[in-house]
This record gives C-alpha cells, structure tokens and sequence, in this order.
C-alpha cells in the first residue's frame, strides 16, 4: 500500500498549513456520517504549490470507520496503473482495478493492514484514498467512496466525470 506512505510523506513535507483553494473539492460533512476534524496542508516546495492535502475520518451510520485522504492539484498522481480490470497478488494480498462513479479506481486488499481503495480523479484534479481495518468489506468501502465523491461533486460546477477507464 504505497499510497499510505505517499499521503503520510506529503503531509509532513508540508510547509504551509491551509483549505483547499476555492472551488476545489474538499472532504465534506455527511448527514448521519460522525465526521472528525479535517487536517489540511499546503503542498509546496521551491515556491511552487503542488496542492492541497486534506485528511479525516468517519464513521457510518452501520459502525464502518475509515480515514478518507484527498490530495487535490498539480502533486497526485498514479503513475504506471494497470487498465481497467486487472487484478493479482502475492500470498493473501491482493488489488484490482475497478471504477467507481466512473473514475479508474485500485483497490487493495491485505489481511493484516486492511482495505485501501485509491481514487483517480485527475479530470477533476483530485486523488482520493479510502483506508479501512482488515475487518471491514470491500462492499462496503466502495459505498462510502460512492457517497463521498457524489457529496464532494454537489459543490462542482462540472458534475460528469470523464470515465478514464
């Protein structure tokens, strides 16, 4: 799950603390949902800003927690990602590429660390990543970044996602 390492490195390489800009997608409050703090940076290096990152966990109405990670602007990127439909995985590991309200999604799965599932949103200029316990279904993660991108996309002007798939 190289992605977790990516998020974490991100957010302590941050200089500057801050919201995403205006007009850019942000992790929102759900109805029902018991939503945390957001934690949110600024990614900048070298006088150039690479971003926003923004993190906060939930908790659904049926008991799921998850902690939900977006990276938005010119720093997230999913560089050599298998196309749609692949899947594999050593031992009891395992991802697979999938779409989800139709952007090219890698879902991983390991028995000890759990569920992450890593949204590729670049049409709209956003990464979000999903992270739950070994304990929780794919099903149901996929719901929940089903509802939190449908919540995210309220706010966006332009609502139909290009399917990259």
């Amino acid at each position: 799950m190289n992605y977790r390492l990516f998020c974490l490195t991100a957010f302590f390489l941050a200089v500057s603390s801050g919201a995403a800009a205006g007009g850019a997608p942000s992790l929102p409050e759900i109805e029902g949902w018991k939503c945390g703090e957001t934690a949110s940076a600024r990614l900048e290096a070298f006088e150039k800003d690479y971003g926003y990152f923004e993190r906060r966990d939930y908790r659904t109405p049926g008991g799921m927690s998850f902690e939900a990670v977006l990276t938005g602007g010119a720093g997230p990127k999913f560089f050599n990602q298998p196309p749609a439909g692949v899947s594999g995985g050593a031992g009891e590991a395992s991802y697979e590429i999938i779409s989800v309200n139709g952007y090219k999604t890698s879902l991983e799965y390991d028995p000890l660390v759990g569920l992450a599932l890593s949204v590729n949103a670049f049409d709209k200029n956003y990464t979000l990543t999903l992270e739950c316990g070994p304990f929780e279904t794919s099903g149901d993660l996929l719901e929940c970044a089903r509802t939190l991108i449908g919540e995210m996309e309220k706010t966006d002007p332009d609502k139909t996602p290009e399917a990259v798939l």
